[in-house]
């Protein structure tokens, strides 16, 4: 109860009765946690004091709890069914684990070869492509590809003048795009020594803390401005400018995602506790839904 929360993602399964997901913890301090909940669908009755049956309020239930050293910045479970059991953490290092059986375990720790590449990582992505390979950024400006079968890093680049905030990987194992504390959003090639295409910059420099690449229209790209109600709508056939600037929320946009099963709708969060649902092909800059 006295954890701030962070992180949460939810885990794959062909299993349509039951959810689990991890959440993280946020705390500045040595005292931080990943723990795995878990939602039942199926209703559930008991007796009441009359005899008769009355449906239980479905909840999620602590399955399983690991404790870390240092702030959790990310946490994903494996997009793929076949690991769907395997999940990666970022902070001082990538941190890869297994849930099975009610059990949380640490498998591995990815430390960097390089001792002048260091610094916390700040957030990772999974690969929908490759089932081994995340990516991974850092406060020292690099961002990096990790291979988790071979426990090793399969391309390293400094990605960004400033400290990179976030990344996002692409359709194809060998793409991927990072913003950060420079206020541009960047597009690599692993296949490509050194290669960097700058896509984007805000003017004054402003920093962006969110990326996400849309995986079903690679077209658009989705970035969050730092310390403002706006997120910028890019569409790389026309750069010159955002395709669209998502403004309705009324205080700071912590983070946004595309939806995974529209090339069109994205879901954003904010500190207004409201998550707003958007269509970008919508003519009117309202969100499609509301909730509050």
């Amino acid at each position: 109860k006295d954890l701030r929360l962070n992180g949460i993602t939810f885990q794959s399964s062909t299993e349509s009765n039951i959810i689990n997901l991890a959440v993280s913890s946020l705390n500045m301090n040595l005292n931080n946690n990943i723990s795995i909940l878990s939602f039942s669908q199926e209703e559930i009755f008991q007796e009441s004091n009359d005899g008769k049956e009355e449906p239980i309020n479905n909840s999620l239930t602590l399955k399983a709890q690991v404790e870390c050293t240092f702030p959790v910045s990310s946490i994903l479970f494996s997009p793929h069914i076949e690991n769907k059991n395997l999940l990666v953490s970022t902070s001082d290092l990538l941190y890869l684990y297994s849930y099975d059986n009610e059990t949380i375990s640490l498998k591995a720790a990815f430390t960097k070869r390089r001792k002048d590449y260091c610094g916390p990582l700040t957030a990772c992505d999974w690969s929908h492509v490759n089932n081994s390979i995340v990516g991974v950024s850092s406060v020292d400006s690099t961002c990096s590809l990790w291979d988790l079968n071979k426990t090793e890093i399969t391309y390293i680049t400094i990605a960004h003048d400033k400290e990179v905030y976030d990344i996002s990987l692409g359709p194809d194992e060998f793409t991927f795009m990072s913003t950060g504390a420079d206020g541009s959003v960047r597009l690599f090639d692993s296949r490509t020594a050194n290669s960097v295409n700058i896509l984007f910059e805000t003017k004054k420099k402003i920093p962006l803390t969110r990326i996400k690449w849309n995986l079903l229209n690679p077209y658009f790209i989705l970035t969050v401005v730092v310390d403002k109600n706006e997120i910028y709508v890019l569409d790389q056939r026309d750069l010159s400018y955002p395709y669209a600037i998502l403004k309705v929320h009324t205080n700071v946009v912590n983070n946004a995602i595309w939806a995974p099963q529209s090339s069109t709708n994205l879901i954003s969060v904010s500190d207004d506790k409201s998550a707003l649902l958007w269509d970008i092909y919508c003519d009117s800059d309202q969100p499609e839904e509301y909730i509050d």
